[in-house]
Parts: C-alpha cells; structure tokens; sequence
C-alpha cells in the first residue's frame, strides 16, 4: 500500500472468468437513466457463458463475460425491463465489487456488431454535497445551475462508449458541472472498425499525482483553516479572499514531500483500441486556476460493463438480440495518490 493512503481498494485485479460466478470481482445491476430510449439494464442479461475467442474461423471457446442486449425484433415477453417494462431495448450490465484507483485496465472485448446499442465501458462514483458541508466547494462552477446555494455534484468518471457511425465518446468527469471534457471521436480516422465481430483490446491508463499546497499560495495553512470529516482535511475557511475557491478540498500531509499539505490532482487520462490512442487528456500547468476546472478525477472509481440504448443512438434496433463478450479484464494499481468520497 502506498503511504499516501488510509484507505483500502482493490490494487490488483485479473479476471479470466473462467469460472461459472461473477461473484469474484464483479455484481450485476439494474439501472433505468432518464435519457434512455430502452427499458434499462437489468441483471439477467450478464452471466458466463462459452464464446470463441479467435478472431478466425477456427473455433476455439471459452468461458467469458456475457452482457446482453435485446431489439425491437426481440419475440419473448420475458425478462422484462427495469420495473416491468417491454422486454424489447432492454440491456445488461455488471459493477465491480470493489473501488478501483489510478493505474491501467487492459481488456479484451467483442463488442456487439449493431450500431443501435451502445458498448459502454466506464469508471465511475458519485456523491452529493449539500451546501452546509464542509465539503462543499463554494465554486460555483461546480455547483448545479452554476449557484453557491445548490449542492455540488461530484461524479468521477472516466468513459468509452462506441456509438453508432463508426464513433466513440471519450469523456472525464470530475464534477457534474464546469469540471468535464466530452469528446466524440471517428474511428475511421484511426482505421478502426470495432463492429467487425472480432476481438480488440481497450485500454485505459489513468494518472494522479500531488501539489504542495504553499507552492500554490506561498505559505502553509493555519490548524484553523482545516477541518477534518470522516477522517480526512479539508479547507475550510482559508484567509485569503482571493483562495477561497479551495475550501471543501481535501488536502493530506505527504512524506515525500517533506510532510506539508498537498491536493490531489487528476494528471492524465488516456483511452486506446488496438495501441492506437483515442482520447488523451494531461494537465500539465499545475497551478490554482487550472486545477479547480481540471476535470481529471483523482477519487475511487467503480468499473462498470454495460449494453444500453440511450438517446444520443440515432439507428433503430433492428435486432432479436445481441451480445458485447469480455475474455479477459486487467487492473494494476500505479502507486499514484488518491481519496475515497465517503457518502456517509
């Protein structure tokens, strides 16, 4: 464990699934977004089963994961979708059990052949912090509706989704409001067709890093000016005017660096499909400014596996059903520094 930390989080991670349970690493779950044109995601449709995994002919099976997704040709009643809806447009999905960091997942995946559902593949945790927090920023770029008053959203996220035309949307959240990037990307440019029925690996290399704070603003901070909640500091109530955009951060004392407060920061995020890089995002001028609209995370994350219909799909499913296969999943910690968001 690094010395950066007091929390505990799944470090190293490899699944084969070459067993008949996801109960190892991973949980199925139900979800229904408001922006969805489906019935949701729902348990049954992740589970082990035999998949070839040749990219030729030569048939050659074993056991993977299995996400399924059902279309508008889908002819049973049952399962239905989240809640008792149609059993057509209805995806699945699974969930780590345990909180992942900053480091590198490696994958092999078959995604799904139709351009009407999306592969989506993605880190991801949330919490709300009302405005009487003493983790609340008091930045209104990451309040909602941009309003001091209203709670701050904070969803660390890390996203690949392949969407119809032959593209994909490569997005980083740190916040729900003002600290995001979203990207679309063409995968033709990069010579990339990942609805060919073949197998491909994606790989997501995520980096975070700390700054010493008096490097920030010249001096250290008083003990009045920390406050400390479920075991962690943060700001609060900085001195100067001009800093208090940072009350609500947390802040550690780092042996590396001479035991002084730092912040963490979100250094790096990069997404690739075969070793060509689609989406590459680096904060490489730390200062103030840049680190409170940085929309790296540096929090724990869930890794989450899913097939869903959401609005921004332009095609019809015009399918029975279709799958997305995972033969192997790979997750190495790269010692880089981290917090937990506690809900509690």
């Amino acid at each position: 464990m690094s010395q950066y930390q007091y929390e505990t989080f799944a470090q190293n991670v490899y699944d084969n699934f070459t067993d008949n349970s996801l109960d190892k690493n991973w949980v199925n779950f139900e979800k229904l977004w408001d922006e969805e044109r489906g019935n949701g995601i729902i348990k049954d449709y992740s589970y082990i089963d035999f998949i070839n995994i040749n990219n030729t002919t030569d048939v050659k099976k074993k056991k993977c994961l299995v996400i399924k997704a059902t279309g508008d040709n889908y002819s049973f009643d049952e399962p239905k979708g989240f809640k008792g809806k149609s059993s057509k447009r209805v995806g699945g999905g699974v969930k780590s059990k345990n909180l992942m960091g900053p480091g590198e997942y490696n994958m092999r995946v078959k995604f799904t052949p139709f351009d009407s559902v999306c592969n989506a593949i993605w880190l991801f945790n949330y919490l709300e912090i009302d405005n009487d927090d003493v983790r609340h920023p008091n930045n209104k770029e990451l309040c909602v509706d941009n309003d001091v008053d209203n709670v701050v959203i904070l969803n660390p996220e890390i996203d690949f989704e392949l969407k119809d035309d032959n593209k994909c949307r490569c997005n980083t959240f740190r916040s729900t409001n003002g600290a995001f990037d979203e990207n679309i990307v063409d995968l033709k440019k990069h010579k990339l067709n990942l609805q060919d029925g073949k197998w491909h690996n994606l790989k997501f290399v995520w980096e975070t890093d700390i700054v010493v704070l008096s490097d920030l603003i010249g001096r250290e901070l008083n003990d009045d000016e920390i406050v400390i909640h479920k075991e962690h500091l943060y700001i609060n109530n900085i001195k100067e005017k001009k800093y208090s955009n940072l009350n609500g951060l947390i802040v550690l004392k780092s042996i590396k660096k001479d035991n002084k407060y730092c912040l963490y920061y979100g250094k790096k995020v990069e997404i690739s499909v075969d070793n060509k890089i689609l989406y590459k995002k680096e904060l490489k001028d730390v200062n103030i400014k840049n680190l409170l609209v940085n929309p790296i995370p540096c929090s724990l994350c869930y890794f989450y596996i899913a097939l869903w219909f959401p609005k921004f799909m332009k095609n019809k499913p015009d399918f029975h059903h279709s799958i997305m296969a995972i033969d192997t999943f790979e997750y190495k910690y790269n010692e880089n520094p981290f917090h937990r968001l506690n809900k509690d």
